[in-house]
């Protein structure tokens, strides 16, 4: 289960920094019905990663879905036509077999949010603690 005793998702300890996102779901769905959830992270869609091989590309972003006990995702012979046309390049899957509520879906373009990065933009994550005692620059990775 990615959630801690104390409520928070694990993950969020080192993804998610203080940047807001915004989750759009109904507020009551009937058993055995279909709907969407939409969840938004704003970020700056210039901003680029780097890769091991220190080519950049887009940022990254995954999200983690817990909801109520019963809750499962729908085998794709009930998504609608018009839905399969948005997710056909999103992956998602169960967080666990045992855990069918609990869903993970991406990695997509987005925004990495991981333990102790700078972003891109020079802003400190919220587990960037230290700051460099001088000035560089990256002039190669291994």
């Amino acid at each position: 289960n990615p959630r801690e005793a104390t409520g928070p998702i694990v993950c969020s300890n080192c993804h998610l920094a203080n940047k807001p996102e915004d989750i759009e779901v109904l507020q009551a769905v009937l058993p055995d019905s279909l709907f969407e959830a939409v969840v938004r992270i704003p970020y700056d869609m210039q901003l680029k990663q780097i890769l091991a091989n220190g080519k950049k590309r887009v940022l990254n972003v995954g999200v983690v879905l817990i909801f109520p006990e019963g809750f499962e995702l729908a085998p794709p012979d009930r998504i609608a036509p018009e839905m399969k046309e948005k997710i056909v390049n999103l992956p998602f899957q169960n967080y666990h077999p045992t855990k069918k509520n609990i869903f993970v879906i991406g990695l997509v373009p987005g925004e990495n949010r991981g333990r102790g990065q700078i972003y891109p933009s020079g802003n400190k994550s919220n587990n960037a603690v230290y700051n460099a005692t001088t000035t560089c620059i990256v002039s190669k990775i291994i």
